[in-house]
């Protein structure tokens, strides 16, 4: 997947019999299908496919229904059902200061507020209320690290660089 495109939730089911799609925001409190004029989905790693919105509307819990050019029946949109539903960076409202895209960490390198290098993150578990850090260690297991801001400190883009403050313990979980 393209770094530009980033995952922001999936696609449910058909809503309805003209097409429309019910789809789930990974964030229920975005508004990013409000603003974006583009969406993808995408399939098992497949190419992701691009559609046009023509028309969303948010409902409770992050839900929204929402109608893209090209899906005019409930058999095409059921041909979207348990794709991811992607959205282009450029397209989505600028980021506020500390705020980040899950999409961006994989492949930083992660220390603790104390400078200890703990390893480099290989993948975002979960997106929901408390994703997960998957970090690989050199010659350890792999951590698992909460983003929550208790324990994730700070991210510098830039550097390419995670801080974490773990409470006692957290990263010796392979050791017991």
């Amino acid at each position: 997947m393209s770094r530009s495109l980033l995952e922001i939730g999936s696609v449910c089911r058909p809503h309805g019999l003209r097409g429309e799609l019910r789809v789930k925001l990974h964030d229920p409190s975005s508004d990013a299908l409000d603003v974006v004029e583009h969406v993808w989905t995408e399939k098992d790693r497949e190419q992701p496919q691009q559609w046009r919105v023509k028309w969303c509307r948010g409902e409770a819990n992050g839900f929204y229904v929402v109608a893209v050019d090209g899906i005019a029946d409930r058999t095409a949109a059921e041909s979207l059902t348990r794709q991811r539903l992607l959205a282009d960076r450029a397209e989505l409202p600028r980021l506020d200061a500390g705020e980040f895209y899950l999409a961006d960490l994989p492949g930083c390198e992660v220390q603790t507020v104390t400078g200890e290098l703990v390893g480099v993150v290989s993948e975002v578990l979960g997106s929901g209320a408390q994703p997960q850090l998957l970090i690989k260690r050199p010659e350890r297991d792999a951590a698992m690290v909460p983003i929550v801001p208790e324990i994730f400190t700070s991210y510098d883009a830039e550097r390419q660089l995670i801080l974490i403050d773990p409470p006692a313990g957290l990263l010796d979980l392979d050791r017991t």
